[in-house]
């Protein structure tokens, strides 16, 4: 059982050490999973995981950064195969990042933990709009 960093309110997620262990988390995935842990919910950059993923590597990683964002991808999408049924997901955000999400012991909806401040409702979290698409015209008052 965890502490949510924001509200204080318990979730039903095990702590990281017993996480890593229990799910057998290693490499690059361990790595991503303690960064975005430390991000408590909020965006986390991808340069902050590839430091984190690359830190043993003596050149700093690969000289290409598509191979970076194929390892990052490839980190994420495993860590989340494994995390399937844990109450704990890594997600993209919509601002070029990822973020931890955990869901919530009480409802059978997911709570991002600390998006803007605050845990959202089911649907659509206050304060971001949704995109129109390029060619519907502009409402009247926006």
């Amino acid at each position: 059982m965890t502490v949510c960093p924001c509200c204080k309110s318990s979730v039903t997620v095990p702590a990281l050490d017993h996480l890593l262990a229990s799910r057998e988390i290693k490499g690059f995935e361990a790595a991503v999973l303690a960064e975005v842990w430390r991000g408590k919910g909020m965006r986390v950059a991808s340069e902050r995981l590839w430091d984190a993923m690359y830190a043993d590597d003596p050149d700093g990683g690969p000289a290409s950064t598509q191979r970076m964002y194929a390892d990052l991808r490839g980190a994420i999408y495993s860590l989340n195969t494994r995390l399937n049924d844990s109450g704990i997901s890594v997600l993209r955000d919509y601002r070029s990042g990822f973020r931890l999400a955990l869901k919530s012991q009480n409802a059978s909806w997911e709570i991002n933990i600390c998006l803007l401040s605050q845990h959202t409702k089911p649907g659509r979290p206050s304060g971001i709009k949704t995109r129109r698409s390029r060619f519907e015209p502009p409402r009247a008052g926006t």
